[in-house]
């Protein structure tokens, strides 16, 4: 009996030895889990970077197409009160409260960030000037804006008014 007892042993613990090591082999190494654990964090760490600057440049997209749109909303006015402070007057102290007014809009538009186009002389380009007239002039080379009617601005890289020009010929 003893023969069949160590034998008996010998096939029991070869049995738990295969299983033992059928279970190593299906559970994952504690350092696998650790790299599968920094792989997910690393992932995850990388999306919210990328919804962040995501968040942050629509944040400053959408600051920058409201202040446009505000100063598109302004421009009238300013026009007005050019009109009004080219117009003649009688009265110079009325006059002179205008071009106040008209100095102190201009500060305010340049404030935000406005800037004004100043096309006279240039080169005609399409992207910035709206040509309503065509003028035969010996003073400007032909495709050169020689007249404008109405300024343009823009705000950083966006065109808020395109400047209503005279190209000459």
């Amino acid at each position: 009996m003893d023969i069949e007892n160590e034998n008996l042993d010998e096939t029991t613990e070869e049995i738990f030895e295969e299983e033992i090591e059928q279970e190593e082999q299906a559970v994952p190494s504690f350092q696998e889990l650790i790299e599968a654990e920094k792989d997910k964090y690393l992932r995850l760490y990388a999306e919210f970077d990328n919804f962040r600057k995501r968040t942050v440049k629509e944040k400053t997209e959408m600051y920058n197409n409201a202040t446009v749109d505000v100063i598109a909303e302004l421009l009238p006015v300013l026009d007005s009160f050019e009109r009004a402070a080219n117009a003649d007057s009688t009265d110079e102290t009325y006059k002179k409260g205008v071009v106040m007014l008209l100095e102190q809009f201009k500060n305010i538009i340049t404030k935000i960030g406005a800037v004004e186009l100043e096309p006279l002389g240039e080169d005609f380009d399409p992207n910035f000037h709206n040509a309503i007239k065509t003028v035969e002039t010996d003073e400007f080379e032909s495709g050169k804006v020689c007249q404008v009617f109405q300024k343009g601005f823009k705000y950083k890289d966006k065109l808020i008014r395109p400047a209503m020009v005279g190209v000459s010929q």
